[in-house]
């Protein structure tokens, strides 16, 4: 769905998580919320940044980093992509019949809301942060956003 975009997931991500900054984002700090290793992180700038979607500037705090903005284009193309691939894509979808149980009656955005709430909650309790937007995690991120530290899935009767 992204390659109509001229994107691929983990450029899609590098621009989710550079465009949810308005003052743009410390390029060190992308390795921890994309959860990748900083060579990876820097290729994937470099061929994003070519691409025209980012632009890198010296940060005004600290000369010796570089912080990351989008560019219009950048922007356009988040937005255009984000729409088609996430407000309106599988995923979604998927998220919704699985929440709302196929019932009508239930209001879909509600019962996310709700999810979102419950995972947070746990997360916070166990002094874990969520890094991560809901539709960016893999279905492994639910059941270990459920286990309490120490413990595996199997040894949890709600994740099973």
């Amino acid at each position: 769905m992204l390659a109509r975009f001229g994107l691929t997931p983990a450029r899609f991500d590098l621009l989710v998580a550079v465009g949810t900054h308005a003052h743009g984002t410390p390029q060190r700090a992308l390795p921890g919320v994309l959860g990748v290793v900083r060579s990876s992180v820097s290729e994937l700038v470099a061929a994003v940044e070519k691409c025209g979607l980012l632009r890198r500037v010296r940060s005004l705090a600290d000369r010796r980093t570089w912080s990351l903005r989008l560019t219009a284009r950048g922007a356009e193309v988040l937005a255009q992509a984000y729409e088609e691939c996430i407000n309106r894509g599988f995923v979604p979808l998927t998220i919704d019949r699985v929440l709302t149980n196929e019932e009508p009656e239930v209001d879909c955005q509600e019962a996310r809301f709700s999810l979102i709430g419950v995972l947070s909650a746990f997360q916070y309790e166990w002094g874990r942060a969520v890094t991560r937007e809901l539709y960016m995690w893999h279905p492994d991120d639910y059941l270990a956003a459920l286990v309490v530290p120490g413990e595996t899935a199997e040894e949890v009767p709600w994740v099973a």
